[in-house]
């Protein structure tokens, strides 16, 4: 995975699209996963891309740098492989922000709900639909910071990363995004109201 300063797209290298500004380039460990960036104190926020051979690359645009050993992301990065359906990908965008909404949500109920009315409308729908759903979210390996969580930060940088998701699968296939979407109605608003359709894609 790599992590850049800004979202100024300049090329892409076997699939993986890199952007201006590279702050550091890093392989995940292959048995869990974790990985460590040296992310400069003046950058307060940044760009991270996560790409790995025969899976569709995610972008997340919001990342805070506020302090030094700050996580990078708590949520788990699942790449999707290529050559499924819109459909199954989707479904599986669909299944990681319900898990990642519900999680931030069981940290504490109050401090969710405020930090969900701090969103934009659009954005607090989604959320208030997807914090419904009857599923059982997975748990934060280490559950004893979770009063230092910053929940909004948590919810902006889901929603960042689910926009990005969802115009790159736009932009690879207009006709069976529309078809995929369907079957989930909170991300069919979602995107209605918020026009990813028409937005330029990202590269």
């Amino acid at each position: 995975m790599s992590a850049y300063k800004t979202d100024k797209h300049v090329e892409s290298e076997d699939g993986c699209p890199r952007f201006e500004g590279k702050l550091d380039r890093r392989m995940a460990d292959p048995i869990d996963g974790r990985f460590t960036l040296t992310i400069p104190s003046e950058e307060k926020n940044y760009r991270t891309q996560y790409c790995k051979s025969g899976y569709h690359p995610r972008g997340f645009t919001s990342n805070d740098n506020s302090s030094s050993g700050t996580p990078v992301t708590r949520i788990t990065i699942r790449l999707i492989k290529n050559g499924g359906t819109h459909r199954q990908a989707i479904a599986l965008l669909h299944r990681d922000a319900q898990d990642a909404v519900l999680r931030l949500s069981a940290i504490d109920k109050e401090r969710f709900k405020a930090a969900m009315l701090q969103l934009a409308p659009p954005e607090r729908r989604l959320v208030m639909e997807l914090a419904l759903a009857q599923v059982r979210p997975t748990r934060y390996e280490d559950p004893k910071d979770s009063k230092d969580i910053d929940i909004h930060q948590g919810l902006e940088t889901v929603l960042a990363a689910l926009r990005s998701d969802l115009q790159y699968f736009w932009a690879a296939n207009p006709q069976e995004f529309a078809e995929a979407v369907r079957d989930f109605g909170d991300f069919q608003r979602y995107v209605d109201e918020r026009k990813l359709r028409t937005d330029t894609p990202p590269e």
